[in-house]
């Protein structure tokens, strides 16, 4: 199996798993347990660990391992939202009639603390990881980061597409500062960002004189799996159900 495909399959099994097992766990753990809460910090801080350890070696283990690592944060991360632990100042939905400035005002308070989460676990990575030379992990959580930002922009200025029916009770309110609409030109600028980013991450891989072309080609991939999210906002396709029979989901 080549190297391209490897990391492909890869990629994208990972993907679905890791999206899965956010949207049944969030259902399904007790959010008011303090034993998930130490679990999930536990799990946070070993692959904080893992995306630590692997940046000293290009080895194909150590990159496949890091950029596991950053996916496992990245979910402990979501869940720290969807299970409560970490999320705003308020739990109040959008009233009626209130100016864009304000909507976003009472958006952004809503999840200010997950958001002040993910900045925070961002610059402890770019930080401990200035001099790496496997920087995998750090692509990935920044993949993950910049895209799940765009995602939420676009969410909040308008989709024709998207499903709440996979939030739980907690948040329902977050689904009413969710415009449904017509797309914005940040759409197009953010999907077209993007996917220039992923040609240029694989164009990088495959050039014959680069040795380690898992760090281009995963996070390349994965940046493609988030346009291709980006793209569910705007067609009438049920995602949910590329989950939904295997995790025996609620939605």
């Amino acid at each position: 199996m080549s190297t391209f495909t490897t990391a492909v399959l890869f990629v994208i099994a990972l993907w679905w798993l890791g999206t899965g097992l956010v949207l049944v766990l969030q259902q399904r753990l007790n959010s008011a347990s303090r034993l998930n809460k130490i679990a999930l910090a536990c799990a946070t801080l070993v692959s904080l660990s893992g995306i630590y350890i692997t940046s000293t070696s290009l080895s194909e283990s150590a990159q496949f391992f890091g950029f596991t690592s950053a996916v496992v944060l990245w979910g402990c991360i979501e869940l720290s939202y969807y299970l409560g632990f970490i999320t705003g100042l308020h739990c109040r939905p959008c009233p009626e009639n209130v100016t864009t400035w304000k909507r976003f005002r009472l958006a952004l308070g809503a999840s200010i603390w997950h958001e002040l989460l993910v900045l925070s676990l961002g610059f402890i990575l770019i930080v401990s990881q200035h001099d790496a030379i496997n920087t995998i992990g750090l692509n990935t959580y920044l993949v993950l980061w910049l895209m799940r930002w765009s995602a939420k922009l676009n969410l909040f200025l308008g989709v024709p597409n998207f499903s709440t029916a996979w939030f739980p009770e907690r948040l329902e309110h977050v689904a009413s500062y969710i415009k449904t609409g017509s797309i914005s030109p940040f759409y197009f600028i953010s999907v077209l960002g993007a996917s220039t980013i992923a040609v240029q991450l694989l164009h990088k891989a495959n050039q014959i004189d680069v040795q380690h072309p898992y760090l281009y080609i995963m996070p390349a991939v994965l940046l493609i799996l988030a346009v291709v999210e980006h793209l569910f906002m705007v067609v009438p396709f049920q995602d949910l159900k590329m989950w939904n029979r295997v995790f025996n989901s609620k939605t």
